[in-house]
């Protein structure tokens, strides 16, 4: 099976809707006090590339009662 290799317009796409929702996640978590990191490649990419790593996805970590807390707390928002 071969790999769908992405267009730079596709990929740019993408990264634009990951980045959207990590703002909105951010924005959700800075109002509820609500603590969260990035990790993996998401971080890696932050750090080196500022930016995104092509080929990955948005990585992010929270405690299990932030992590509770957040999904009580995005029902509404």
């Amino acid at each position: 099976m071969q790999k769908k290799v992405l267009s730079s317009n596709e990929l740019n796409a993408i990264h634009s809707l990951e980045l959207e929702a990590l703002t909105v996640i951010d924005q959700i978590c800075r109002k509820h006090s609500i603590k969260y990191t990035l990790i993996g490649g998401s971080l890696l990419g932050a750090i080196r590339h500022n930016g995104f790593i092509s080929w990955d996805d948005v990585d992010i970590a929270m405690l299990r009662d932030d992590l509770e807390k957040f999904k009580l707390i995005c029902k509404t928002e």
